[in-house]
């Protein structure tokens, strides 16, 4: 029994020793031999190696220090630690048994010691051995529970601590080598990561217990391994740094992983439950699937080029960088796609057969696949191609916007969409509708055509058109309000061909719509016009009147040079305005690619080219002056009667059928 401050010298054996109190040193170059039982109940080895060939029996209040216990006897020999996981302490400890098999008991408690094992057979029970500070773990092996509190716990080189029940990360670091739970594991919220590496293997169903928070707490790198059996993730499960999937399967449960750093998401094959984005930039190296909800609070979530499929909603007032990945959300009972962020997505499918509601801006730069329901109400949506599955599964109202950007080709406006509050024309390839379609606010044509077909876009009658190129093709009808001097543009033109037409009313009394559209070549019935075939604009407009009440209207066409007949002159133009009957209103302002007609008080179908001094003005017989006539004279009018009659038949035949327009 050494009790007080004493100096052991000389190498020496004894058989039971106790070291009871004060400091004991072992003189340095010497040893002392335990060949019996060794009891640690108080004071410390402050310095030198005891060499325990017996078993070890560690007590609550022993302080432990700098010296060395070397466990080397060739039996079974135990370690038995009475400790708790506040008080006392362990010297260094040497585990080096040529033969026989130490048994650990009990808890066993270092602060700032080292654990380092070189050879010999380990049977760790039911005992924990509890890290309190700065320890330094050597060599490969495992114990049963181990607690990881306090400071820096390294473990050298490429060894592996195992923990084959719980371990349980209470505070400090991993740094260095990798510490695996084959066990239970729990993380409380003052574990603070680390540079090494935390596995998790075994064969067994096992759990994963976060006790974190979404602000507080770390883990190091870690990696899912395991050979069998499930882990089971429960409550807030936070790190810092990377986690990897490479085997075995993951229950979520209704976890919370929380991922608050730069770090690598290599999720493989298994799913979360809740996934929270908090800071950082969490970048993925594989698909993710969260079967709860994604949620990016601050930091970036960089998909790449990877799937993310989630189940519940998905969140975003942080970043979201994708290159030409996809969201899948593929809950079942409704989904949100919002946030305070605008979204930029490439490929977004929805899968939910109850739908996802749309609550902030969302960018499409790839595919829009619809086997769900999508509504947009009151939000912005830009699509660059058209939409796969079923179209008619987008939804909107009259506040929502929706923009066709990129250069994707078949974009089709579904007629699920009867109403927009705006629309943006911005692909080079253009958009058609399926149905008609109303927006109320402005409609802007960017680059791009927007073919109505057999449908009329109407723009509402708070609404506007704003152009810098791109026409609608087909119908285009507006409301013409009450007023003086009322000044409308439709911008309208052929798949080809810009060809507008500007309106003027004198005096409006009563609003009403009006629809504009225009076709190219001969208007079919111009052989009964005033305007010479051969010498006109090769297109026709038609201009239809719905409850408006006006006294007159001055009507501006415009044409591209392209339109003209060879050697016609567009500053001899006339309008021919046709009412069942051809009319002439006045035409002026006569330039290279317009003419208006004006002082009209009413709308029709319209034809623009020279005058035919020999064409009738109506569709009726052609009036000539048979009688009194002498023989050649009457000769020559018959001649030219055939003439007329021959070329507006031929034109007749040649010219295309009459737009759709009312």
């Amino acid at each position: 029994m050494f009790t007080g401050t004493l100096t052991i010298s000389g190498s020496h054996a004894l058989n039971n020793v106790e070291l009871r109190s004060g400091d004991v040193t072992v003189k340095v170059g010497d040893t002392l031999t335990v060949g019996g039982l060794l009891t640690l109940t108080d004071g410390n080895l402050n310095g030198g190696t005891v060499d325990v060939l017996g078993d070890i029996v560690l007590l609550a209040t022993y302080d432990g220090e700098t010296g060395t216990f070397r466990i080397a006897g060739t039996t079974e020999q135990t370690l038995t630690g009475s400790a708790d996981t506040t008080t006392s302490d362990l010297a260094n400890i040497v585990i080096d048994k040529p033969s026989g098999t130490l048994h650990l008991v009990g808890t066993i408690r270092m602060l700032t010691s080292s654990w380092t094992w070189l050879q010999g057979v380990v049977d760790p029970g039911t005992s924990t051995v509890y890290f309190a500070q700065t320890v330094t773990i050597t060599g490969t092996q495992s114990l049963y529970n181990v607690y990881l509190s306090g400071g820096t716990h390294t473990v050298t080189g490429g060894d592996t601590l195992t923990a084959l029940g719980t371990l349980t990360l209470d505070n400090g670091t991993i740094n260095g080598g990798a510490v695996a739970a084959a066990g239970n594991l729990t993380q409380l919220s003052t574990f603070d990561g680390g540079t090494g590496q935390l596995e998790i293997t075994g064969g067994a169903n096992r759990t994963f217990i976060g006790l974190a928070t979404i602000g507080v707490g770390t883990l190091p790198d870690l990696t899912i391994n395991k050979s069998g059996g499930t882990l089971s993730l429960v409550g807030t499960i936070r790190t810092t740094n990377d986690w990897t999937h490479l085997a075995g399967a993951v229950d979520p449960g209704s976890s919370t992983v929380v991922f608050a750093g730069s770090l690598t998401i290599d999720a493989g094959t298994m799913a979360f439950a809740d996934v929270l984005v908090n800071a950082g930039t969490a970048t993925l190296a594989a698909n993710l699937t969260a079967y709860g909800d994604l949620t990016v609070a601050a930091g970036t979530l960089a998909v790449g080029s990877n799937i993310v499929f989630v189940a519940g909603d998905v969140t975003v007032n942080g970043g979201l960088t994708v290159t030409i990945g996809a969201l899948d959300m593929n809950g079942l009972t409704g989904q949100t796609l919002g946030g305070a962020a605008a979204l930029g997505l490439y490929d977004l499918t929805i899968n939910d057969p109850a739908g996802v509601t749309q609550t902030t801006t969302v960018s499409v730069a790839g595919a829009l696949d619809l086997a769900g329901p999508l509504t947009f109400a009151g939000q912005s949506l830009s699509i660059a191609h058209a939409i796969a599955g079923t179209p008619t599964n987008l939804t909107a109202d009259g506040t929502a916007s929706l923009t066709i950007s990129g250069s994707g080709s078949g974009i089709v406006i579904p007629s699920s969409l009867p109403v927009l509050g705006s629309l943006w024309v911005a692909n080079p390839n253009g958009a058609a509708l399926a149905a008609p379609l109303a927006v109320e606010g402005t409609f802007t044509l960017a680059g791009g055509n927007l073919d109505a077909g057999s449908a009329v876009l109407t723009v509402g009658p708070g609404g506007s058109v704003v152009r810098t190129s791109g026409h609608v093709i087909g119908a285009l009808q507006k409301w013409v309000p009450v007023g003086s001097a009322v000044s409308l543009t439709f911008e309208i033109g052929d798949p080809t061909t810009y060809a507008p037409v500007t309106v003027i009313f004198g005096t409006v009394g009563v609003t009403g719509t009006l629809t504009a559209s225009t076709a190219p070549g001969e208007h079919p019935n111009i052989g009964t016009s005033k305007i010479d075939p051969a010498r006109d604009v090769n297109r026709w407009w038609s201009l239809t009147n719905a409850g408006i009440a006006f006294d007159t209207v001055d009507a501006t066409f415009a044409f591209s040079p392209a339109d003209l007949d060879a050697g016609a002159s567009p500053a001899a133009f006339i309008v021919g305005k046709r009412d069942g009957a051809w009319t002439e209103p006045p035409a002026t302002g006569q330039t290279a690619t317009t003419v208006t007609a004006s002082g009209m008080t009413s709308l029709s179908e319209f034809a623009v080219g020279e005058r035919y001094p020999d064409t009738p003005i109506s569709d009726t017989a052609v009036p000539l002056p048979w009688r009194n006539q002498p023989l050649p004279a009457l000769l020559v009018l018959v001649a030219t009667a055939i003439s007329i009659v021959r070329r507006a038949l031929s034109r007749r035949a040649a010219s295309p059928p009459q737009p759709a327009s009312r």
